[in-house]
């Protein structure tokens, strides 16, 4: 026998019909919770970009000689090493920094790294650049401490975005040479200040040049978004309110090729969980993108009323 799914019976009652439509809201969480649970692990399982960091023992040993040295004798001992590691290998020993000051269990070797920097007078950009490969690790604490050492060359504060002048350069080059870019450092951004981030990867891929109207929209649509997050900020729209326009420019950033216009999508739910809806954390989840699927993935896993 042919049936109609769609059409409700008509014995049903208004009681069983709440049941059924809770069942059902149950049921499709359910499934979200499966469904992020499946991206986790693929990206877990391809994580193709990923690098696995291992720190140099000798400098550990340094760094934690020069932190505990009870006299001048001791502190200039573990100097001398230190400067031979630094002649040796600038980069490792600066890598090495930051897996020191995470461990740190003494404010005294907290503020290790920072002395050796300013004492070996290391300039910022190379600090900088010998901590970007590091975001490409799968180790989360330390993705967070070299977020917190970049934070400290970014000159942001209250009054003003974020200084990401360094990272375009690093982006610009990439692209110049057709490398591949470096895309933990784009995540990192994104993380920190979305429409900062989304203006330096216009600027540092040249978009004004490739793709003129394409840049138009990206620019748009982030004016439009923000102009609703600054009514929330300051009083003039219901935190828990969005305006149709800005939800609109926010569906075609989801629809956009560059996979870090999705990402800028992502953060922007994430920060602001009055555009999210279930089509939209869905959509993420299931991007094409490891990148957007993990900032999607963790934000929906702790989305408590998600139907």
């Amino acid at each position: 026998m042919l049936t109609n799914q769609n059409v409700r019976p008509p014995h049903m009652c208004a009681t069983h019909r709440n049941r059924l439509s809770i069942i059902l809201s149950v049921r499709r969480r359910h499934i979200l919770v499966a469904l992020v649970a499946a991206v986790l692990a693929l990206s877990a399982s391809s994580f193709g970009d990923a690098i696995q960091f291992t720190p140099d023992p000798a400098v550990g040993t340094a760094l934690a000689d020069l932190a505990s040295a009870a006299d001048s004798a001791e502190r200039e001992a573990a100097w001398q090493r230190i400067q031979a590691l630094d002649r040796s290998d600038r980069g490792e020993l600066i890598r090495g920094l930051v897996y020191f000051t995470r461990d740190a269990q003494s404010t005294r070797a907290g503020m290790i790294a920072g002395t050796v920097i300013a004492e070996l007078e290391i300039a910022p950009r190379t600090v900088i650049e010998a901590l970007v490969p590091m975001l490409e690790s799968t180790d989360d604490s330390l993705i967070a401490q070299v977020a917190r050492v970049l934070s400290q060359y970014e000159d942001v504060s209250a009054a003003r975005p974020p200084d990401y002048s360094v990272y375009r350069e690093i982006i610009e080059q990439a692209d110049r040479e057709n490398a591949p870019i470096p895309r933990g450092l784009v995540a990192h951004m994104m993380r920190s200040h979305p429409t900062t981030a989304l203006i330096t990867m216009t600027r540092a891929l040249r978009l004004g040049e490739r793709d003129h109207a394409a840049l138009k929209r990206l620019l748009w649509a982030d004016h439009v978004i923000q102009d609703v997050i600054w009514k929330q900020q300051h009083g003039f729209l219901n935190a828990n309110r969005v305006e149709p326009a800005a939800e609109a420019q926010l569906d075609v950033l989801l629809e956009e090729e560059a996979w870090w216009v999705r990402l800028y999508a992502a953060r922007t739910l994430d920060s602001h969980p009055a555009f999210r809806n279930p089509a939209r954390i869905n959509q993420l989840v299931s991007d094409r993108d490891r990148q957007v699927r993990e900032a999607a993935a963790a934000m929906a896993a702790t989305e408590p009323d998600l139907p």
